[in-house]
């Protein structure tokens, strides 16, 4: 049976769903109005593949050292939700030293009609190895179209300000739920595991 996760709470699927402010959604929205004509790009896929039977969107790539320039509420706001999901899982927690977001944040836009249709998961090849979780904040109220999980039989609502974290392995494959009405924006990325000295935006507290 489908599950709905739509409140605030862990589930015993390893699924965190929490929120950000209104004032850390503006932020990333300012950066796509800004931004996107400029530089928004046909949404990609592993290797930097365009399939459109597969993801259809219009990105955004934020770099890690844009991060505190571009959406610093949101930044602090995110850093909070993910120590509290490290604090849920000791043996994650004991790692946080070496956990760091080393790759863009992506803004992302859904024309009606448009997601990422293929059930797929976030650590599928070499060059996503290093991926321990996945963010995802929903910038736009969606009603039933936010992201469904394979293995979970669970989906979380598109709400603006939603911000769902959960494992980048293969058993949480998901999808996007289309939404045929009217667009749909979210912002996305991943919490990497890395050396220390590598280390491009540790997390608060650990320098």
């Amino acid at each position: 049976m489908l599950s709905l996760l739509n409140q605030s709470s862990f589930t015993d699927n390893f699924i965190y769903l929490s929120k950000v402010s209104d004032k850390a959604v503006k932020q990333i929205l300012n950066v796509w109005k800004k931004d996107h004509k400029l530089y928004g790009t046909t949404g990609k896929i592993g290797y930097g593949k365009y399939k459109p039977h597969v993801k259809k969107s219009i990105d955004i790539s934020v770099l890690p050292k844009h991060f505190d320039n571009a959406f610093p509420l949101y930044m602090k706001e995110l850093n909070t939700l993910v120590r509290q999901y490290t604090f849920k899982y000791h043996e994650l927690h004991t790692n946080t030293r070496h956990l760091a977001i080393t790759e863009p944040i992506n803004i992302q836009k859904y024309e009606k009609g448009d997601g990422f249709f293929l059930p797929h998961y976030e650590r599928s090849g070499y060059d996503s190895l290093s991926r321990v979780l996945v963010f995802m904040t929903y910038l736009s109220t969606n009603p039933g179209c936010g992201t469904y999980f394979k293995y979970q039989d669970a989906a979380t609502d598109a709400i603006k300000g939603h911000t769902v974290i959960w494992p980048a392995e293969f058993t949480h494959v998901h999808n996007g739920l289309v939404d045929f009405n009217k667009e749909k924006y979210i912002a996305t990325g991943w919490i990497n595991m890395v050396p220390p000295p590598e280390k491009e935006n540790p997390l608060p507290g650990k320098k």
